[in-house]
């Protein structure tokens, strides 16, 4: 019984142990694989995306670890450089494929959980 128990504890603390390493090596993403998947892109289309998003969060990752900038800026430069990674994919695609790609991202919208813009603490009570 007391080995039992010794081995339930030592497979118990390596699942904890791999579970914590597994967690601190996050990548950003290069693209979303399922919105991308529909539009039946030409290698060239996806090689000029991938390069695209690689460059996004390549800057992204700098602009996050700015120290020199507030909270506010970053978040300010982060949606120029979206706005900016947003035309050069759109320029690679074709007039039916931008179509496309609206429509997946009205319906992702349309089915994905609203973030509140207020908080529960400053609604106020009626």
């Amino acid at each position: 019984m007391k080995k039992l128990i010794a081995a339930l504890a030592f497979i118990g603390f390596c699942m904890v142990t791999h579970a914590q390493a597994d967690t601190t090596n996050h990548k950003p993403k290069a693209h979303k694989p399922g919105t991308y998947k529909r539009l039946v892109l030409t290698k060239e289309q996806q090689a000029r995306i991938k390069a695209a998003s690689k460059n996004y969060n390549k800057k992204s990752v700098k602009i996050k670890g700015d120290s020199t900038l507030t909270p506010a800026q970053k978040k300010q430069q982060i949606a120029t450089l979206k706005k900016e990674k947003q035309k050069q994919v759109n320029a690679v695609l074709t007039a039916e494929q931008r179509k496309k790609l609206q429509d997946t991202k009205s319906i992702k919208k349309k089915t994905s959980p609203q973030k509140s813009k207020t908080s529960p603490k400053t609604k106020k009570a009626g």
